[in-house]
């Protein structure tokens, strides 16, 4: 007898159908899938925890290798947070996968982290130097209306913070 088998090519399947269906051996694949996005693993990882009839320990592993492909196939999403959070809850097996991608998981959560720092920080300064330019105008206008800015009036304008205001 022959050993025959099906070779899927998980980029060509439709993540909504996997999830749909719920067979158990796709569902880790969900992130491989064709247009994979986030809703649909959350949407896998909801239909095994769901499956009531398995053992914790292997619903666990399922949610587990799912969460590790998500990583690698949509490394834009956070998934480390859910993975800590199962960390009693998997097999042996599945721990020392974790702890093999942990740390590229957390240095990629670093490297989120300092982008959006950077972006929150490119921000903050964009609008300083709007208030800034805004101050500046106020000032000249009030200097070209007037012939000078009182003392008092620079001092106020230099303490105004708020583009609306200004």
């Amino acid at each position: 007898h022959v050993p025959s088998f099906v070779s899927l090519r998980m980029w060509e399947q439709d993540p909504d159908e996997a999830v749909q269906h719920g067979l158990l051996g796709l569902l880790p694949f969900v992130p491989w899938m064709r247009g994979a996005k986030r809703r649909h693993v959350e949407r896998a990882l909801r239909r095994v925890r769901n499956q009531r009839g398995l053992p914790s320990a292997t619903r666990a592993d399922l949610q587990v290798l799912t969460l590790v492909f998500a990583s690698r196939a949509l490394p834009h999403v956070q998934w480390l947070g859910k993975l800590k959070r199962m960390d009693r809850q998997m097999s042996d097996f599945m721990q020392q996968l974790v702890e093999l991608e942990r740390p590229r998981l957390e240095a990629e959560a670093k490297k989120k982290g300092r982008a959006e720092g950077r972006a929150e920080g490119r921000a903050e300064g964009r609008a300083e130097g709007r208030v800034a330019t805004l101050r500046e105008v106020l000032v000249a206008a009030i200097r070209v209306r007037l012939g000078r800015v009182p003392r008092e009036v620079g001092t106020f304008v230099r303490n105004l913070t708020d583009a609306r205001r200004l």
